[in-house]
């Protein structure tokens, strides 16, 4: 399999993964009301100001990881085609923020074809 569609295959299972996690966050913070309410009835209730921090907290890192999760997988789509060299890896860079390990091995291998995008491109043009 060449370097390309390898780095591709990882940023779009890195995205991919990235959006389960965000799908976690927003279960969490579905079911905040529900743990604290079960935590208030052995101790003190818990401040309203606790639970709004927590919602705002998991809700900025599921809109994050879901925006970082669509670059990652654009990135990726772009490597498999392999146009435009700056997305691809603009992308695969993404890709470390969602899922480090994928990312960093779609960069590494992304990273020194360039060459092949621009070979890509003239052959498209001619």
């Amino acid at each position: 399999m060449n370097r390309p569609k390898l780095a591709g295959i990882l940023s779009i299972v890195s995205g991919g993964i990235g959006i389960v996690t965000s799908g976690i966050y927003l279960a969490i913070i579905l079911s905040l009301e529900y743990v604290f309410e079960g935590i208030a009835f052995y101790t003190a209730p818990m401040p309203v100001e606790f639970y709004t921090l927590m919602t705002v907290f998991y809700g900025a890192l599921a809109i994050s990881e879901l925006i970082f999760s669509a670059l990652a997988i654009t990135g990726g789509v772009f490597t498999i085609k392999r146009k435009q060299w700056a997305v691809a890896l603009a992308g695969c860079i993404t890709a470390i923020f969602v899922f480090f390990p994928c990312g960093v091995a779609a960069v590494v291998l992304i990273a020194p074809t360039r060459a092949d995008f621009s070979a890509t491109k003239q052959l498209a043009t001619t």
